[in-house]
């Protein structure tokens, strides 16, 4: 039972990295288009578009074992419509895109509920908790890559994001 539990908890990992990875493109390609004036938004609506159709699958792939947090995580991915319309209008800051779609993020990896798993499968744990580990310096990676859009944008704003996503990508990786 506890290596079924460590095997679903992988499952719904491999279903929400995918959209991890879409909602970590979808940020940079809507830092790069308000740092870039002249750009035209047709490759952020494109990815937008993108990360929602991800949504669906992911819910559909999950149907009845969506957890109920996954489900409210995957909710807070339709409340980033505000900031995308703002963007499209150019206007938000790069540095506030950057902390909203990590906050979702984050809140994405967390409803998967990795470590502490409650379980007699010491391997399984060790896993699970190396899994968190990978998503989590992912995600702080990314936003390194994104905290220098946003310093190019605005130093003073953009080094906060940065140094904070130095330091947390480097623990994450330790770990």
């Amino acid at each position: 039972a506890s290596a079924g539990s460590t095997a679903d908890s992988a499952r719904y990992a491999r279903e929400v990295g995918g959209l991890v990875w879409e909602l970590q493109r979808e940020r940079l390609l809507t830092a790069a288009y308000l740092a870039s004036p002249r750009s035209d938004s047709q490759a952020m609506e494109r990815q937008q578009r993108k990360v929602d159709d991800t949504v669906s699958q992911v819910r559909s792939s999950l149907g009845e074992d969506l957890t109920e947090e996954l489900a409210v995580a995957l909710v807070r991915v339709s409340s980033l419509n505000e900031l995308r319309q703002g963007a499209l209008q150019r206007g938000v800051s790069v540095d506030s895109v950057a902390r909203t779609y990590h906050a979702v993020v984050e809140a994405i990896i967390d409803s998967l509920r990795l470590v502490p798993q409650l379980t007699s499968d010491a391997e399984g744990t060790r896993q699970l908790t190396a899994l968190e580990a990978l998503l989590l310096s992912n995600e702080y990676g990314e936003l390194e890559d994104m905290a220098l859009i946003a310093t190019a944008v605005n130093r003073t704003t953009g080094q906060i994001v940065l140094d904070d996503a130095t330091q947390q990508a480097k623990m994450f990786t330790e770990r």
